[in-house]
């Protein structure tokens, strides 16, 4: 359990300090951690509910969602790896077929290159 005291309460300008605003729109492949200088003097005093991790920094706490710290690596792993070597597939017992509108088929053959390079493969039936 945390507890608070009131030496220890941030106010609005040391949360955009320390977790500043990140804009919507910029592809996940440039995103950067804007707090990647904080993790050389990252102290981690504990845990909460199995879920967060609390780290300590000079400039106060910081929560961090294990799962989706989980899920980045993992994503920054396959990103690493795309092109190295080929992605491992795992094929259907049973083909699903899917519909699709004469726009999406498009687009479909339009992202096909990509979804293949990510271990997806489709022909067209019918």
């Amino acid at each position: 359990m945390l507890s608070t005291s009131a030496d220890a309460r941030a106010t609005d300008d040391d949360a955009d300090a320390v977790a500043p605003s990140l804009p919507g729109t910029e592809p996940i492949e440039a995103a950067h951690l804007p707090l990647a200088h904080l993790l050389e003097d990252l102290q981690i005093p504990g845990q909460v509910q199995n879920t967060y991790i609390v780290a300590a920094t000079r400039q106060g706490l910081v929560l961090i969602d294990q799962h989706i710290a989980h899920e980045r690596v993992l994503y920054e792993q396959l990103c690493r790896e795309r092109g190295r070597r080929p992605i491992p597939k795992q094929h259907l017992f049973t083909p699903e077929t899917l519909q699709l509108s004469r726009h999406d088929a498009l687009l479909l053959q339009e992202k096909l290159p990509e979804l293949q390079a990510t271990g997806f493969e489709l022909e067209p039936f019918g």
